[in-house]
């Protein structure tokens, strides 16, 4: 596993995007980090991925209401720090990182939220180019 760090932000919104995104918090990463494993499978494949529309990104709330709202925002800004495996899972349409985070998860928790999310906590790589 190596290290990064993120910041978190509530609301995503891409840019020239007009929609909300309601109940979803994500941490924002270094673009850099998944263009390098983007390039990598390139390298190994031929294939090339389309960067995800929030560019480097962990989800940790997902379009989810938590019953506990009052603490929404709480930690808007906040820098974290998370581990990820170098390690590229993908189901022939999207490529990821796992990522292993506790801060995440308490995060949902205190929100009244189930501690483990829907889809485990990872990093997006890419996803294919239709064509």
């Amino acid at each position: 596993m190596y290290e990064s760090i993120g910041r978190l932000h509530y609301y995503p919104v891409v840019s020239n995007d007009i929609k909300d995104n309601p109940w979803w918090l994500v941490v924002q990463c270094c673009d850099d980090l998944i263009k390098y494993y983007r390039w990598l499978v390139l390298k190994a494949t031929g294939i090339k991925l389309a960067k995800p529309a929030w560019g480097a990104h962990i989800s940790v709330i997902r379009g989810e209401k938590p019953p506990t709202d009052e603490l929404w925002e709480k930690y808007q800004g906040k820098s974290i720090s998370f581990l990820y495996s170098p390690i590229i899972y993908t189901d022939k349409k999207y490529w990821w990182l796992d990522v292993e985070a506790p801060f995440l998860l308490d995060i949902r928790q205190e929100c009244g939220l189930k501690r483990e999310p829907e889809f485990a906590l990872h990093l997006t790589v890419g996803l294919m180019i239709a064509g």
